[in-house]
């Protein structure tokens, strides 16, 4: 039962996010909603660097990145 509320709330979220309805979030829809939260710009620069690194990087890479070799 906690999967599904858990479920149901990133849905919520993704549905506030998407602004214009199309099941996608842009760069600048992204921007929107996390400009919307209570957290320091510098916070939002740090989750924003992180999602680049996670999204953008070959993620067969990641194994590499992350043992420190």
């Amino acid at each position: 039962m906690a999967a599904q509320s858990q479920t149901d709330l990133f849905d919520a979220y993704f549905r506030k996010a998407d602004l214009d309805g199309d099941g996608q979030i842009s760069g600048a829809e992204a921007v929107a909603f996390f400009q919307g939260s209570i957290l320091p710009n510098q916070v939002l620069a740090q989750v924003i660097s992180l999602f680049f690194f996670i999204f953008f990087l070959h993620i067969d890479n990641l194994p590499f990145f992350f043992s420190g070799s």
